[in-house]
């Protein structure tokens, strides 16, 4: 599909649902939400499976523009009808010939792996679908962050074979326990738990799972709460639409691809674990990371556990050498430098997200834990990453 003419007549704009219904939900509300300030845009939405419908749309020139998740670059190069800036949002498979926003899947793999080398996780392994090109690069961010820390991952022997289901119990008596496992979405997470659970290992104590996709439906029919990196569909999808909202005013071919960083994994009941010696801090520590945007006080804490504050606070100082109130905020505070480095949220988001009282606690907070203004840090962090990044990319260039 080629160059095409600039218009500034009404749009219809026909968005391709995902395979996914999540993430196709929440593309969609991006997009509409970048069209609420577009008055020319009308939102067309299609299911996955309606692509012949697309077809006829095209066909007839009834739609200006595309945002979708497509399976590939031949079956853009067959879609019919007069040429129509196109904008892919799917990671099914890898395009160089039209626009792409997508998630940083390399990021979303590095975030998982960061999220259980946290919690002391020394056996980690990973299963990802084969036939994606988003699961192998989440698969290599996990293990590039892995062997950073010095940890090997541990693969299945045949990664097609977990996608049909067959091999699950060989592998996993086969790990050395205890362990945690990243799966490249909450699907194949929800069903290496049901492996585990014939098994009759202990989760999270035994086996940690994480997830990618932050999926209600997968969590309910796994019976536990999936830990998970949620896809940033929404800001994909306003993302998407301000690229073919440029592509049809200044009428041109966009080729680029734009990845979206992940803000943070949401912590549920499969890997809710921080490995001590003391199992009682252990499930503690695991649940200060499920509620961060309400954090549960050290009397909370205690009374969930069954313990006196007192008896908590000689429990945590015996394990790692503080109090519970001392590692929240640590905890907090790691998850606002997180924040701020890899997300474009405001002091007052953030805040929210940490379960602080407000932009200028978080503020004050900050300074007086780091020696640095927010902004500051933000700025110095992005550059020392910028910087990083620009080396490693050197690097390999240089070794091919």
């Amino acid at each position: 599909m080629g160059h095409f003419a600039s218009t500034r007549t009404p749009e219809n704009i026909a968005v391709l649902g995902d395979m996914d219904p999540g993430f196709g939900t929440q593309v969609l509300e991006g997009v509409q939400a970048f069209a609420n300030h577009t008055p020319a845009w009308r939102i067309i939405p299609l299911h996955c499976t309606q692509d012949r419908l697309l077809d006829d749309l095209l066909r007839e020139g009834r739609v200006q523009g595309v945002i979708g998740s497509f399976i590939s670059a031949r079956w853009v190069t067959e879609l019919p009808g007069r040429p129509v800036p196109l904008v892919n949002v799917g990671g099914l498979s890898s395009m160089t010939d039209v626009a792409s926003v997508l998630p940083d899947d390399v990021s979303i793999g590095r975030l998982a792996a960061e999220h259980l080398l946290d919690g002391g996780w020394q056996t980690l392994g990973c299963v990802h679908d084969a036939a994606s090109d988003a699961a192998g690069k989440r698969a290599e961010g996990f293990s590039a962050r892995a062997a950073q820390a010095g940890v090997k991952v541990l693969a299945p022997p045949a990664l097609d074979s977990f996608v049909l289901g067959s091999n699950w119990n060989d592998w996993l008596a086969e790990i050395p326990l205890p362990a945690a496992i990243f799966c490249s979405s909450d699907t194949l997470a929800r069903r290496l738990l049901g492996a585990i659970r014939r098994l009759d290992l202990n989760v999270p104590e035994e086996i940690a799972v994480v997830g990618v996709g932050d999926s209600a439906v997968d969590s309910a029919m796994a019976g536990i709460g999936i830990s998970s990196v949620p896809l940033p569909g929404r800001r994909i999808g306003q993302r998407a639409a301000a690229k073919l909202h440029a592509m049809l005013r200044f009428g041109f071919a966009d080729h680029t691809v734009e990845r979206v960083s992940p803000e943070t994994v949401v912590v549920r009941d499969s890997s809710a674990l921080v490995r001590t010696h003391d199992a009682v801090v252990s499930r503690a520590v695991g649940l200060m990371l499920q509620h961060p945007e309400s954090p549960l006080s050290a009397s909370a804490l205690a009374r969930h556990l069954g313990l006196s504050r007192r008896a908590l606070e000689i429990r945590f100082q015996r394990a790692i050498g503080h109090g519970p109130a001392t590692e929240l905020r640590r905890r907090r505070m790691e998850l606002t430098r997180h924040l701020l480095v890899n997300t474009d949220l405001t002091l007052e988001q953030i805040s929210e997200r940490a379960g602080y009282a407000g932009a200028h606690h978080l503020a004050a907070r900050f300074k007086i834990e780091t020696g640095l203004t927010a902004g500051a840090y933000r700025k110095t962090a992005r550059m020392r990453l910028a910087t990083h990044d620009k080396n490693t990319h050197d690097g390999r260039r240089n070794k091919r």
